[in-house]
């Protein structure tokens, strides 16, 4: 009985160091984007949205990129209900980005200069 015992907490000693190790090597340090300049492509609907909403939580500047220029402003009105700033910036562009690379990098100069911000992430769905 004493064998088994010696066995079974021998078994959990190892487990349990096992998953401390486990849980802190997999650990990572998050990235704080707080007053940051966040671009997201496709931001004017489902996915794109939900992260420029996420980014917005976080206290990022965002920047959401897309076509349809009524779906982009209705997209921002959403995202100023989640500011956390009050100098906080939510801003869209109408942009192509299937389009030249010529025309995409001239947007994107352009977005930077706007905001007064490099960006920092890049967010594209």
């Amino acid at each position: 009985m004493e064998h088994q015992t010696e066995i079974i907490l021998t078994v959990l000693g190892i487990a349990f160091v096992h998953g401390l190790v486990f849980y802190l090597v997999s650990r990572k340090p998050r990235t704080n984007i707080r007053g940051r300049h966040v671009l997201v492509t496709g931001g004017s609907s489902g996915i794109g949205l939900w992260a420029a909403a996420e980014c917005v939580r976080l206290g990022a500047n965002v920047t959401i990129v897309a076509r349809n220029v009524k779906l982009l402003e209705k997209a921002k009105e959403q995202l100023l209900g989640y500011k956390t700033r009050e100098d906080q910036r939510i801003e869209y562009r109408s942009v192509d980005l299937a389009k030249s690379y010529e025309s995409v990098e001239s947007a994107l100069k352009e977005i930077e200069q706007s905001s007064g911000q490099p960006i920092f992430m890049l967010v594209n769905c």
